[in-house]
């Protein structure tokens, strides 16, 4: 049954069955990291140096003009020589 099907006392017991569930998995302490693109502190690592050669005042422009913080050019390539 969808939500907007349901009348207040069926929504009523929906939210109290949903809260019962939710304590649920509270209850068994799980420690989840879900976030996505997460670096390795490897790859901090990598990059370290190069923090230390950018300020607000370094020109992120290729040769043609592009805005290089914008990671790439219109072909999405890297605008910086590998």
């Amino acid at each position: 049954m969808q939500y907007q099907d349901m009348t207040k006392k069926e929504m009523q017991r929906e939210y109290h069955r949903l809260c019962q569930r939710y304590n649920e998995y509270e209850q068994q302490g799980l420690q989840l990291d879900l976030s996505r693109g997460k670096p390795a502190p490897e790859q901090l690592a990598l990059s370290q140096r190069m923090l230390g050669e950018l300020n607000s005042r370094s020109v992120l422009d290729s040769e043609d003009g592009t805005d290089c913080r914008n990671y790439g050019g219109p072909k999405q390539k890297p605008c910086w020589p590998v």
